[in-house]
């Protein structure tokens, strides 16, 4: 068997090995608290920012704002980059009950709305 060819089996059977180290981050399992908390309402104005990374090696992609523009019939956050430009905004028919996802490469629209967190905090809600 010549040289190459070795050197390609070892390398082949080597490489799960080697990628083994590339791995998502693990939460921590904490207790329920109690008491349960109650999710707040949104107010108009309310604003978070986010930094977008690049899981494999850790580079600072983007640093997304997030801001509550309007509070009616749906809730509208409105979103923009680092540089001021703006993203397609996010639709809510009721808070946590998202129509329009903006956190994929591709717009999502849900008709019925999908939850964001569970319905009812508790250790035993399974909707």
């Amino acid at each position: 068997m010549n040289l190459s060819r070795r050197t390609f089996i070892a390398s082949a059977a080597l490489a799960p090995v080697a990628c083994g180290g590339l791995s998502y981050e693990h939460g921590i399992p904490v207790a329920q608290p109690k008491p349960l908390p109650v999710v707040r309402p949104p107010q108009i104005g309310q604003e978070w920012t986010y930094i977008k990374k690049n899981i494999f090696d850790g580079k600072t992609l983007d640093v997304i704002t997030e801001r509550v523009s309007n509070i009616g019939s749906n809730i509208v956050i409105d979103r923009m980059t680092a540089d001021g430009a703006r993203l397609p905004s996010e639709i809510q028919t009721s808070w946590g009950m998202v129509s329009t996802d903006t956190q994929w490469s591709r717009l999502l629209n849900f008709s019925p709305s999908l939850p964001l967190w569970p319905e009812q905090l508790s250790t035993t809600w399974a909707k």
